[in-house]
């Protein structure tokens, strides 16, 4: 058992260097320039070059991906151009909210399903198990954010759920 553990663990690191060079040229390969997005349109050639130096953008590609890989194993993520922050903080930022999301739809999906399947193997063959079947497989195959839009336009726009902007008619009465 512990040789099929430690074969398993070390076979994910040939994938996670496969992962790992994807996203480093899917980001090098993605149009714009990062001195750019830094020191706006309006910025001199010069600046341009001292920061793009800085930055080890002029490097050849190989060494910018090593330095990259080693700054990222040592846990660095480095800096977001948009933030202006450590990347690892701006992720702890925004994991408290994505965790709260994630247990509420677990519990959602609790609240649902468990009763849905209780009910269903309680009228095994019947109409009722057929029914929660299909309901179920439809779920599951409903892309998310198309759910998600679909739910904001019925309880948010048709049904104008309290805590929901209302909208203004043509003529400007609400």
């Amino acid at each position: 058992m512990l040789g099929f553990l430690i074969r398993r663990i070390l076979s994910i690191i040939p994938v996670m260097l496969l992962v790992a060079t994807g996203v480093f040229l899917l980001l090098k390969l993605t149009p714009g320039d990062p001195v750019g997005v830094i020191l706006g349109p309006d910025a001199d050639e010069e600046r341009r070059n001292a920061l793009r130096d800085d930055l080890g953008l002029n490097d050849p590609l190989y060494e910018q991906y090593f330095r990259w890989l080693g700054d990222a194993v040592q846990g660095d993520l480095g800096t977001s151009l948009f933030l202006n922050e450590p990347v690892l903080t701006a992720l702890a930022d925004r994991a408290q909210p994505t965790l709260l999301l994630t247990i509420l739809a677990t519990l959602v999906a609790l609240a649902v399903g468990l009763p849905s399947g209780i009910i269903a193997a309680q009228n095994r063959g019947n109409w009722l198990d057929v029914g929660t079947m299909m309901i179920a497989i439809l779920g599951i195959s409903m892309p998310t954010f198309w759910l998600g839009l679909n739910l904001i336009l019925i309880f948010s726009v048709k049904l104008r759920w309290p805590g929901t902007p209302r909208s203004r008619t043509a003529s400007g009465n609400p």
